[in-house]
Parts: structure tokens; sequence; C-alpha cells
């Protein structure tokens, strides 16, 4: 018992010892129901020790052990990942499991399993479980999917599509580590190429992996590729989708997130919206069915994060005072003239400008041969700690990312806003968000009345109390069990 590894384990047990847990795998033979009840019955003397599933012989009803025995070498998905039972490799004493009323039973088979998070000696109940997929693809699902994971692998089987949209280390992988997001049980692999191309393909993969892993929802968040491939799959193949984010308008067709997010919402059975405002847009729209108001789930994360945001931040080497920029919309990198008003406007400021610099960004200055001016201290990609202290370190935000514009507004930042449009209306109240578009003027002017005129930010709870994501979890539940 004592070399037992602990790694991940499909038999959890809980502070009072008793658990529901998934076991999806299909017995030859009979009806798997049947087989549930039987091996149910059977493990009310089974416990789990040291990483092992411990089952008393004489205890043991002898269906139950045929039906443990059916299931070696088979993978198995629990709430805490996806592990493999074996077949027996030992015998114990009884006694050894901690349980003063086993201590009857001299011998017990230990069924070796990987174990994490459950050591505690315990019994356990088992049951089917619903199967939950959720798909992201790009950084700031990434962000979004961390607290909501977590939330849904307290209640559900869970697996974790990556599409491969961002997918370079400073894009994809340190968020993973950072955020303690699991690995992706799919990874796809799908980056690059046109909208359309890149669409179609994940389209065509994510169908194909729904159609081997025959989840019960799909969730998609957001409003990228990815999430229109999500959704588009899952609605084909008549798998309620839910979408986390919805209602967000910008009200411009022109911008690929605004025809994403607007689709996805109209095919999406359940919908998680941020704000009031949010459902309202949908209502608008003629949808009422299956809208639910939960907070966004960015709030949730921020605060989690801000001690670490804090750390990251005396870790880099600024000026005292600077502004935090960030432009990576295509609507700004892919029109010259656009990129090339934002970069003089920031270079004419009167405090430096930190612009860590999106890939697709990076392409286009060399594309356009646009030369940065040299107030404008430039970086790569940044973790998601060290932009949330670039935003609590600076004195303003600048950005056309939609997520940051809401991160400055939590954080109480004044932000300006290099766009035309934006979905998050909300922080525009109180001028704690300015619309300055792309040119120079506008963008100098902008910076110096907030100078002057410092705006009061009071985000209150307009984005929720940092628990969405465990609404979005309970209801995802209460759906499935209608």
């Amino acid at each position: 018992m004592g070399g037992a590894q602990y790694v991940e384990t499909p038999f959890a047990v809980d502070q009072e010892g008793v658990q529901s847990v998934p076991m999806p795998w299909d017995f030859p033979g009979g009806e798997v129901n049947d087989h549930f009840r039987a091996l149910e019955r059977a493990s009310k003397n089974v416990w789990v020790e040291d990483g092992s599933l411990v089952q008393p012989e004489r205890s043991m009803a002898s269906e139950g052990t045929e039906i443990l025995n059916r299931a070696m070498g088979q993978v198995v998905y629990s709430p805490h990942g996806v592990a493999t039972l074996h077949q027996p490799f030992g015998q114990v004493r009884a006694h050894k499991a901690g349980h003063a009323g086993d201590r009857n039973f001299h011998k017990a088979l230990v069924y070796r399993v990987s174990a994490q998070e459950y050591r505690r000696p315990g019994r356990f109940r088992l049951c089917s479980m619903d199967r939950i997929l959720t798909v992201v693809g790009a950084r700031p699902q990434f962000v979004k999917a961390a607290p909501l994971v977590a939330a849904l692998r307290k209640r559900f089987e869970h697996i974790l599509l990556h599409t491969g949209q961002h997918f370079d280390d400073a894009m994809s992988g340190a968020f993973f580590r950072e955020l303690g997001i699991p690995k992706p049980q799919i990874d796809l692999g799908i980056a690059g190429g046109s909208h359309g191309a890149m669409t179609g393909a994940m389209l065509a993969a994510i169908e194909a992996a729904l159609t081997r892993v025959k989840p019960s929802l799909v969730v998609v968040l957001g409003d990228t590729n990815s999430t229109l491939a999500g959704a588009l799959a899952a609605t084909k193949l008549h798998i309620p989708v839910a979408h986390v984010e919805a209602g967000l308008r910008s009200f411009d067709m022109k911008m690929p997130e605004e025809v994403n997010r607007r689709v996805t919402d109209h095919v999406s059975s359940l919908l998680f919206c941020p704000t009031r405002s949010a459902a309202a847009n949908l209502a608008r729209e003629g949808i009422r069915d299956g809208v639910v108001v939960v907070g966004d789930v960015m709030t949730d994360v921020l605060k989690k994060m801000k001690q670490p945001a804090r750390a990251a931040l005396r870790k880099m080497d600024l000026p005292r005072d600077f502004y935090f920029a960030t432009v990576h919309r295509q609507e700004n990198t892919d029109d010259r003239s656009r990129l090339e008003g934002i970069l003089e406007g920031l270079g004419r400021l009167s405090y430096p400008v930190v612009l860590p610099l999106h890939p697709r960004t990076l392409s286009r200055l060399k594309k356009f041969k646009l030369s940065v001016p040299a107030s404008i201290r430039t970086m790569g990609p940044v973790s998601y700690a060290q932009s949330l202290g670039l935003s609590l370190g600076a004195r303003a935000v600048l950005t056309d990312s939609g997520g940051l514009q809401k991160e400055a507004f939590l954080l109480k930042k004044p932000c300006l806003t290099l766009r035309d449009t934006t979905e998050w209306t909300e922080t525009l109240k109180g001028g704690a968000n300015r619309l300055v578009g792309a040119k120079p003027e506008s963008i100098v002017r902008a910076v110096r009345t907030i100078e002057r005129n410092p705006p009061k930010v009071n985000p209150g709870v307009i984005y929720g109390d940092g628990r969405s994501a465990e609404r979005i979890a309970r209801t995802l539940k209460s759906y499935l069990d209608r």
C-alpha cells in the first residue's frame, strides 16, 4: 500500500467519507445501470487508502468482484482527471485501513488506482455522471476557463478540448501552468490561416471529437473562432450548447468577434450573461429561454490573482510612471493607417508606454515596415499575472482588448479603448473607460483629460461577486438533471 502513486483518482472521498463519482465504462453483456447497481451494493465495504481501492474479500459480493475485474485496464474518468484501474497487486490486512468496524476482515484485495487529492480513508458509493466538454483555444478563454473548469470538475466528468488557436508556450502553456488549468485531454493543434479556413478546420475536428466522446453538453466561452466552431459542431450533432459570456454586443458586424458571439448565442441552449445589459441585448433579439445572469468569471479569477499580480509587477524592470498598452484586434493591426496612428499617439504621451507585442501585431509591424517610437517600450507576450501587474502599476491602460477594458475597470484604473465601439458598455459610465479610436490627436487629448481629471472608478458588483463559475456549474447540473 505504501508504494501507491498519487496521481489522480476516479474514486473521490469527501469529508463525510461518501462521494458519488463516475465509472463510465461499458461492461460487456447486460445493462450498464444494472452493473452500477450491483457494484454500488457491493461497495459498501470498500474504501480508499493510500492511493488504492481496497476491497475486503469476505464482504465483497461476487458480482461486484466480477464487475471490477471486467473494468481492469480500461480508462476511467473522474472529477479530477483521467486514470486507469489496474489488476489487484496484493493483499493487506484490513485493519490498516483504520476502520474499526472492518477489523473482522482478515485480508483485502488491493486494486491500484492513482490518487492525488483524496488520500483519507473513507467509504464511497458509485454512480454515473454527466459528461461535459469545454472548448478553449485562445488566451482570453484560458483565463475564463480557470475557475470554470475547477467548478465543473466537482460535479461532472469533464473533458477539456484545446483547438490550438493560440499554441505557443507564451500564449498558451504559460497560462495553463499559472492558472492551474489541467492539461487538455484533447488538443487539435489547429492554428493560422484565414478566419474561414481556421473555423472550418476546427469545426470538422471538433465534430469528430464530439462523435467519439459523446458529451451530454458542450461549453463554449467568449467570442473567438474556437467559440463559434465548438457551438456549431455541437449544434449539428444535437448536443446542447452553453455559452459563457453571452449577450455581449459591440453592434459592429465588421468585427469577427461580433459575428462569432451573435451566431453562438442564437444556437445555444443556455446563455450565461455577465450582466443584466447583456441579457437585455438577448431579449431584444428574441432570446429569453435559457438566459441566466451569473456575473463574470473574470471577476472570479481577478480576486485570486491580485497578489500574484503585485508580485509579478515587483519583478519587472519598469519606470516609476508609465502607461500600459496592448494592440491586437484585427481592425487595428490589419489596417496600416490605424496601426500607425495608434503608435504615433502612444509615442506622443508624456510618460513612457509599455507595449507587450501580440504575434499578429509584430508580424504587421514588419509587413508594413512601421517603426515604433522610442518612448514605447516593447516586449514579448506577458503572462496573466504580469498583465494584471502592469494594469495595477500603470497610470492608465490603453487597449483594444475587451478583457483588458474590464480588468482595468475592476482594478479601478482609467482606461482608453483604442476602438470605436465596445461590448463592455458598463465600463463607459462615469468616464472610467473612453472610446478614443486610432487617431493620434484623440489618443493624446483623452490622456490629457484623464490626467487633469482622473475618473472615479467604482465597479461595485456590476460584473459579479467572484462566484460566477459556481453558479454556472450549479445551473448546468440542474439543467442536465431535468
